[in-house]
């Protein structure tokens, strides 16, 4: 707001832009709002969480309540219909961009809890929260380093919209140089960060 930076870009962030506009006199600043050659907010799903080395199954149980479920393409298409997009929109991004048509985010919950009851996947304890067909316990961390301020309330609203259709999943927030090496170690059953709009090849390691 004094003037003293010449250019910002993720760091001139959405939920400022009223700020900004208002102060472009007196700041001799301009801010614009661009198109973007990647999704801010993807969600990556770990299909091979749990898994060693040579595809068995982990013996603890969160390693395989999650290959039990991750593997049903059900379950994933539960947890996109569950997703309101424009909700995300209007809560996060103030009204600016639109939506991915690509994907059916349409905050669909009825449809999203008719795959999953398909699946066998009932509350069995009472707590408010599925298990998995065979009966096993299931939640997730949703891992992010807080790369860009969109990311940690587009993680809340994850949690909000799973646990609508009785998933429970959790936002986990720590360092960019934690999270590579857990990436690497295969210890990241999911996590949310910008992702280009094609899904180019050379990124779905």
């Amino acid at each position: 707001m004094t003037g003293e930076a010449d250019f910002g870009r993720e760091s001139a962030t959405i939920d400022n832009i009223s700020l900004y506009r208002e102060n472009e006199a007196t700041a001799n600043i301009t801010a614009y709002i661009t198109s973007k050659h990647a999704n801010p907010t993807d969600v990556i799903i770990n299909v091979n969480y749990g898994l060693n080395s040579d595809g068995t199954v982990k013996d603890d149980e969160a390693s395989q309540a999650w290959q039990e479920v991750v593997q049903d393409v059900r379950f994933r298409q539960a947890l996109m219909y569950a997703i309101d997009a424009n909700e995300i929109l209007d809560a996060v991004y103030k009204g600016f961009g639109e939506t991915n048509p690509t994907y059916d985010c349409s905050g669909d919950t009825e449809k999203a809890g008719a795959l999953l009851d398909e699946m066998g996947m009932v509350d069995i304890d009472g707590d408010g929260y599925r298990e998995t067909p065979s009966g096993k316990h299931l939640e997730w961390q949703i891992w992010n380093a807080s790369e860009a301020n969109d990311i940690i309330p587009v993680c809340e609203l994850l949690v909000e919209f799973w646990g609508d259709i009785g998933l429970k999943a959790q936002v986990y927030t720590t360092d960019s140089t934690l999270l590579s090496t857990s990436q690497e170690a295969n210890e990241i059953p999911m996590r949310v960060i910008w992702f280009h709009t094609t899904q180019l090849w050379h990124y779905q390691d």
